[in-house]
């Protein structure tokens, strides 16, 4: 059986993708458990913490605050 064709590019370059976006797929896309980036270090990437910010910030009008 023929080895699979590593893996370069979850996105395609064109498509319009945030450079940001394109790297937090490719780093969670990686084939080895070890090699991805934990919660925490997703949630400390500044693409990601400005996300949940402005997600946070409309959670203001809600009875039950959630996380």
């Amino acid at each position: 059986m023929p080895k699979p064709k590593p893996f370069t590019s979850p996105l395609p370059a064109d498509a319009g993708y945030s450079r940001d976006l394109s790297r937090l797929v490719s780093l969670l896309l990686q084939s080895n458990p070890s090699d991805r980036p934990t919660v925490q270090e997703v949630e400390a990437m500044p693409a990601v913490a400005a996300a949940a910010a402005r997600w946070r910030a409309t959670l203001g009008g809600l009875s039950t605050p959630l996380p």
